[in-house]
């Protein structure tokens, strides 16, 4: 359990780099975009397609981190309410609804991709790049969040995790 463990979390990790990474090419394309359009006056043709697809993309892969810090915005009221076991037992409820949305978007992500790979679709814009490059984005995140969702909720079952940490504890992790 503990192996499982530490590859999700390293595959969220690594996932999160490369978010990172796509978020600064975005950033550095966008400049880019407004020199040559600005500074030179010239056409930009492919610069606002790539970063939306780095955008999105940094959003997807981004995913399965942001659940591992349990970063994506909570409602508390009702676990405060709640007793440990009663918190266990809504978070184990909630992860698995949430684990059941992502794998249909990892169904219908993977089938999205599969048909632009085999057809080889393209943008319709100038620059008209191949739509399987990006739209791979989709089932790799929803893939690398399914494991997630699989890891805390194992992590909670097992007590190696509490299923609603305070945000005291949550601040004391990070140091």
């Amino acid at each position: 359990m503990d192996l499982f463990l530490r590859v999700v979390r390293g595959l969220n990790a690594g996932a999160a780099t490369l978010a990172s990474l796509m978020l600064v090419v975005a950033a550095l394309v966008v400049c880019q975009m407004v020199f040559v359009r600005y500074g030179l006056n010239q056409s930009t043709y492919w610069q606002t397609e790539l970063v939306t697809f780095l955008l999105v993309g940094a959003t997807l892969l981004g995913s399965p981190y942001v659940l591992q810090q349990r970063g994506h915005v909570t409602m508390d009221l009702l676990p405060m309410l709640l007793g440990s076991r009663g918190k266990r037992i809504l978070a184990v409820v909630a992860n698995t609804l949430g684990f059941g949305f992502v794998v249909l978007l990892l169904v219908t992500g993977f089938i999205w991709w599969l048909e632009y790979y085999e057809t080889q679709w393209r943008s319709m814009s100038v620059w008209g790049p191949r739509l399987w490059i990006p739209y791979l984005a989709m089932p790799v995140g929803m893939l690398l969040v399914s494991l997630e969702y699989i890891a805390q909720t194992a992590a909670i079952i097992t007590g190696r995790e509490r299923p609603f940490p305070s945000e005291a504890e949550q601040l004391l992790k990070e140091q």
